[in-house]
């Protein structure tokens, strides 16, 4: 097999993504969504580039604390819509506050919704891919929620409303992401009031073929300057979507045959001084930088259980909305004396030669208030710090968002 200076390979990815997200309440760039069911067109733009402005501040957030020494990844989608479940119970200082960290400020409830709603319907549509949404509200400890809340959800998030068990919810979560999380949570409390479940499943195959008998074993330098051997997969491009400036080498890699979804890798000199300056519009403007190239690929095998809990709390903090963890909190959409007392998230990705499998599982539990020339080939070597997405390719719509740091494969 043929092994390039520091340089190319990739790989065959079927990609596999089972995402769950969980609100337990005691509780993406898109353009023209048509709905096929009844004829009418949604501008999604809007909620996109909202998820990615929450999902990229999430992200540097949770890097930033972990002194950009960890992998971190994340579904800025899931989460999103999770918490525009939430969003729609929230009042007062507590609706703006979590309007503002999930970027919703110039858009009306009546917005928010509908495209949440074409956005659903449009993952759930999706062709060339398995791909699915499910949302559930589950009532807990006797509690109903005021029945104007609890219909939003049904109508917008095709949210089913059902009594709800430790067992019950887990079963669902683990039908819902196809056995890749089969455990949400493990106990309800008695000031426990529902459980929002939101789960998402992804399962693709790169547009191009891979050959396993190109992977090779190469030094991967991590942000400290340490150095371990990885095996990197390698493949030669055609015509592939790529960018490169002083700063980054950045490429895309699209699933299936009519390249709906994409991973898109971007490889920065120094992550942390990328991660800084990324912002949804500096994210949004490289996508129109991106030019038709031949070359070659070099991608790391990766492997990696990621959890967050009390982070995610500080995070939330943080992006400026600590208040819905406080007894100031105001869901009385939903019902009286409620917050937030918990957000838990975790992640769990496997990149292989055969794909990339991945799932994501969110709890937020509420209850009672207590420049190169375009003709040269490129040449991009993944064995240092990196940033990727998975995004539906004509919206970008971020499915998920991750740093990795230093490959894991066991």
């Amino acid at each position: 097999m043929r092994k390039l200076n520091q340089d190319g390979m990739a790989h065959l990815l079927e990609l596999l993504i089972a995402v769950l997200v969980v609100v337990v309440v005691g509780f993406a760039f898109s353009r023209i969504i048509h709905d096929k069911n009844n004829g009418s067109s949604v501008n999604t733009a809007e909620l996109s580039s909202a998820h990615n402005e929450f999902g990229i501040e999430t992200l540097k957030s949770l890097a930033s604390d972990k002194g950009y020494k960890q992998n971190v990844v994340i579904s800025p989608t899931s989460l999103s819509v999770a918490l525009s479940m939430l969003y729609e119970g929230a009042n007062s200082e507590t609706k703006a506050a979590l309007g503002k960290m999930l970027a919703y400020q110039n858009m009306s409830d009546d917005e928010i919704n509908k495209q949440n709603q074409a956005l659903i319907k449009q993952l759930k549509s999706a062709k060339d891919v398995q791909l699915n949404i499910a949302d559930a509200l589950w009532l807990v400890n006797g509690f109903e929620p005021n029945q104007d809340f609890a219909d939003n959800l049904s109508n917008y998030y095709d949210a089913k409303v059902e009594n709800g068990t430790v067992k019950k919810i887990n079963d669902w979560v683990s039908d819902k992401t196809k056995g890749k999380i089969t455990e949400i949570i493990n106990q309800i409390s008695g000031d426990d009031r529902m459980i929002l479940t939101n789960a998402m499943y992804f399962n693709g195959i790169w547009k191009n073929a891979f050959d396993s008998s190109s992977t090779y074993e190469q030094n991967f330098t991590d942000s400290a300057g340490n150095s371990a051997p990885k095996q990197l997969m390698h493949i030669h491009l055609k015509n592939a979507q790529y960018y490169e400036d002083n700063n980054i080498k950045a490429l895309r890699l699209p699933y299936g045959k009519d390249d709906q979804y994409e991973m898109v890798i971007v490889l920065p000199d120094n992550i942390k001084q990328f991660t800084n300056g990324l912002d949804a519009n500096s994210y949004k403007t490289m996508f129109d930088k991106f030019k038709e190239r031949e070359g070659d690929l070099a991608l790391p095998k990766f492997k990696e259980s990621i959890g967050f809990d009390s982070e995610l709390k500080d995070t939330f903090t943080k992006l400026g909305a600590g208040i819905i963890f406080s007894p100031s909190a105001d869901f009385t959409k939903i019902g009286s004396n409620l917050s937030v007392s918990q957000v838990a998230h975790k992640v769990y990705i496997d990149v292989n030669e055969k794909g990339t499998e991945a799932a994501a599982a969110t709890a937020v539990t509420v209850g009672i208030t207590s420049a190169v020339s375009d003709n040269d080939s490129f040449n991009m070597v993944v064995d240092h710090p990196f940033f990727f997405s998975i995004n539906k390719t004509s919206t970008n719509e971020p499915l998920f968002m991750g740093i990795i740091n230093s490959p894991v494969t066991e």
